[in-house]
Parts: structure tokens; sequence; C-alpha cells
């Protein structure tokens, strides 16, 4: 597997997915699609706040389709969780 790292924000129902540099990811190495975007927002979260989540884009060959791999959560209901263990 290849792997890209990927920060997504969801807010207010809006799906982005950034680099590790927090700069929307270039056409080249990803786009966006509807499928993508829905599979987030199936996630059992208020879609009224604010979520972000640590991730990667795996694919098994370069230039196949991207799985998102879900690692961690950072932000939860507009919540900070990171270094907060509670």
């Amino acid at each position: 597997y290849n792997g890209i790292r990927n920060v997504i924000h969801v807010k207010n129902g809006n799906v982005n997915f950034y680099t590790r540099d927090c700069e929307l990811h270039s056409p080249k190495n990803f786009r966006m699609t509807d499928q993508y975007k829905n599979e987030i927002l199936s996630l059992n979260i208020d879609l009224n706040l604010e979520y972000i989540f640590d991730s990667e884009l795996m694919a098994k060959q370069i230039g196949s389709k991207k799985e998102v791999v879900l690692y961690d959560v950072l932000t939860f209901e507009g919540k900070y969780l990171f270094g907060n263990p509670t």
C-alpha cells in the first residue's frame, strides 16, 4: 500500500481533505468525490458541529482508487481533544 497523510475537516455538513501541511490536496494526488464525502458524513456525528480527523489515503497501487483510513479524532463536537484524555 502507498499512503498520503490526510486531515479531514467536517463543519456544517461540509467535508474537506487536507495534507499534513493544512493545504488542500492537489488534483494530481487526490480528487474529492461525493462517495468520499458521503462516507465521512455517514459517521455518527452531528453535522452542525465541527470535527477534525487524522487519517491516511491508502492505495494498493499508485494511481488506483484511494481508501480512507481513520486514525484518530482530533476535534469532536467542536472540542479539541489533543492532549486531553477525558
